[in-house]
C-alpha cells in the first residue's frame, strides 16, 4: 500500500470515528447526559472503525525513490582541477591527467569523466 493510500484510508478512518469519539469524551468527562447504552454504542463504534494499533504499526515505511545521479560534465571535471591545482598543486593535477594519458583536462571524454573526477577529488 502506498503511502498516499495509507493516508486517505487513516483519513476515512479517522472521519469515521470523530462523532463517536466525541459522544464517547463527552460521556467520560460527565459533559454529556449519554445514557450508559450510548457510551457503550460510541465505545464499539470506536473499536469497529479503528484499525489495530499493530497493524498500523507493522506497515514499513515506503522507500522514497532516490533521483538519478546526473552524468558528470567537462564543467565538473573543470572545477574539480581548479580545487585540485589550489589545494594539493598542479604537479599533482599534472600526475593525475598522466595516469588518464591526458594532455589536458580538456582531453578527457565524457565516459573519463567519473573516474577522473574520482582521482582528482581523493
Amino acid at each position: 500500500m502506498s503511502l498516499e493510500e495509507s493516508i486517505a484510508k487513516l483519513s476515512t478512518l479517522i472521519q469515521a470515528n470523530t462523532s463517536a469519539v466525541a459522544l464517547l469524551t463527552e460521556a467520560v468527562k460527565g459533559t454529556s447526559k449519554v445514557s450508559s447504552v450510548g457510551k457503550a454504542t460510541a465505545a464499539r463504534a470506536v473499536e469497529e472503525t479503528a484499525p489495530p494499533v499493530a497493524a498500523v504499526e507493522a506497515a514499513p515505511p515506503k522507500a522514497e525513490p532516490k533521483p538519478e545521479a546526473k552524468a558528470p560534465t567537462f564543467d565538473d571535471v573543470r572545477a574539480a582541477v581548479n580545487a585540485a591545482v589550489e589545494g594539493k598543486g598542479r604537479e599533482f593535477v599534472v600526475n593525475v591527467l598522466k595516469e588518464f594519458n591526458l594532455p589536458k583536462a580538456s582531453a578527457a571524454t565524457p565516459e573519463q569523466y567519473p573516474a577522473l573526477l574520482a582521482k582528482l577529488t581523493a
